[in-house]
């Protein structure tokens, strides 16, 4: 909740990136008719974007979505797509299966990260991987990362395409 405080401008600002933001639920205060906060998924880049999409997924609850964005590396595109998951066991499978759909339709090499709010050797996160022949990239480093203020769970992750080389994943401290 950002209460009027443009936060995806203030990163894009501070990082001197490009910065790709999905607005994923929008809070409104009574009485109010313009945007009071809300909350989203944001791609920082300092790659050129060769293409965008946003895309929904199945939620009874909260509305949840995957970001999609292609980018120019030196060695070809890359396509990455950042995500956070529902809270409940049902909404995150069938958002998974969702989301493993369209990774599979995307352009390879492929980075999937975000906030999958259960541990990535769940079944539903295992199920996940074996669909979309991504590895688990902290898995070497399996540093807990919620709650943030004192971590003691992995529920954030990024996975990524073999034909990729991972350099380091660590959370940012």
């Amino acid at each position: 909740q950002s209460y009027w405080i443009d936060q995806p401008r203030l990163l894009r600002e501070g990082l001197a990136q490009d910065f790709v933001f999905q607005a994923n639920l929008k809070f409104f205060r009574p009485g109010l008719t313009h945007l009071f906060g809300g909350y989203g998924i944001a791609i920082a880049t300092n790659l050129p974007i060769l293409e965008i999409s946003r895309h929904r997924l199945p939620s009874p609850a909260e509305t949840r979505g995957a970001l999609q964005v292609s980018l120019q590396t030196a060695s070809g595109p890359l396509t990455v797509f950042c995500t956070h998951l529902g809270l409940k066991f049902d909404e995150r499978r069938r958002q998974s299966a969702a989301l493993a759909h369209r990774v599979r339709r995307a352009t390879a090499p492929i980075i999937v990260c975000g906030d999958m709010n259960e541990s990535p050797e769940s079944e539903t996160m295992l199920k996940f991987l074996s669909d979309t022949a991504l590895s688990d990239w902290g898995r070497e480093n399996s540093a807990p990362t919620s709650p943030s203020n004192a971590p003691r769970a992995r529920i954030d992750a990024i996975f990524g395409s073999s034909t990729l080389v991972l350099k380091r994943c660590a959370p940012v401290e």
